[in-house]
């Protein structure tokens, strides 16, 4: 079996066993359901089929993953690459919520409540560890014999839709091939898991620092609390409470510093993979990108199963819409 095809597979797997979840999640008692529960619904959504996809391929997919060890002072690196990324997913996030809803955002009011630990573990670790092992580790690195460039877009892609939701796709499909052009960088998925830790982790900080607000202890004990944090959420899920000139000017703010963030991270990237010695190799990956995506003997990068996953993905994505 070709291996476009087998990791199309593993999408296809990933997609009904989500649905699948989502379905059973219908008949659980209102009462257990909470972000928490999602949360561990949505890591056992990708671990359960990538368990049973390496059982069924002997563990071959594992031994296609780089995962060379990387320096403290470039773990450090890697971090500040991550942050400056932050600014393109924030001005992503805008775009997207002028005609969709924000689904994370719309469930932090309810995580906050959790202790720091919990949150680390549920937002941060669990999905840097999963959902890399998934999404770089089975179709980057499944993929990548198409070529570089080819198999980080596709992977970002597969990673953005499985989202379903198009306020999500969006900047998970830009991060998802930056995390695996940072992956092919350093040689090591454990590349892609930091940056992912760190985005997560930045969140869950946020949050924090939100419960220390002095200003926040005092509303708690105002009746009109309850009423403020259901408008907020509802301005934070969507810009339908803003007027035209806030959200143009949201926009062009949001728009310069991502343009900003580029042109830094491009440096960034491009120093950091000198000092690892592998800039030229990258830049022959790049050269040979239209290359991934032509037939060869293994076919086509994208297969049939891979197709199907997206336009079911797709048709759930525009429901939610």
């Amino acid at each position: 079996m070709k291996k476009s095809t087998k990791t199309g597979i593993f999408f296809l797997m990933n997609i009904m066993v989500l649905l699948g979840i989502g379905f059973f999640a219908d008949y659980i008692p209102k009462r257990f359901l909470n972000s928490n529960f999602s949360l561990l619904l949505g890591q056992v959504s990708i671990a359960l089929p990538m368990l049973i996809y390496l059982i069924a391929m002997g563990g071959k997919p594992l031994k296609e993953i780089r995962h060379s060890k990387i320096k403290i002072e470039e773990i450090i690196i890697i971090v500040i690459f991550a942050w400056v990324c932050m600014p393109v997913s924030s001005f992503l996030n805008v775009v997207t919520m002028l005609f969709s809803d924000n689904y994370v955002a719309g469930s932090i009011t309810e995580l906050s409540n959790n202790p720091f630990i919990v949150n680390i573990l549920l937002i941060a670790v669990l999905p840097a560890v999963l959902e890399e092992l998934a999404y770089r580790g089975m179709f980057f690195y499944g993929l990548r014999s198409y070529g570089v460039f080819a198999a980080a877009v596709v992977s970002g892609f597969l990673f953005g839709v499985n989202h379903m939701n198009i306020n999500q796709f969006a900047y998970a499909f830009v991060l998802g091939t930056v995390f695996a052009l940072m992956d092919e960088a350093s040689d090591s998925i454990y590349a892609s898991m930091i940056m992912h830790f760190t985005f997560n982790f930045s969140t869950v900080c946020l949050m924090e620092m939100v419960k220390l607000k002095p200003i926040l202890e005092k509303m708690q004990d105002n009746p009109e609390y309850e009423k403020y944090m259901e408008k907020s959420g509802e301005i934070a899920t969507n810009l339908s409470g803003y007027s035209t000139n806030m959200k143009i000017a949201m926009l062009a703010g949001f728009g310069i510093m991502a343009v900003v963030a580029v042109i830094i991270n491009f440096n960034i990237f491009r120093w950091y993979a000198k000092r690892v010695g592998r800039w030229e190799h990258m830049c022959e990956c790049f050269k040979n990108f239209r290359e991934g995506f032509k037939k060869t003997e293994e076919g086509r990068i994208i297969s049939v199963p891979i197709v199907l996953g997206v336009l079911i993905s797709v048709f759930i994505m525009f429901i939610n819409m």
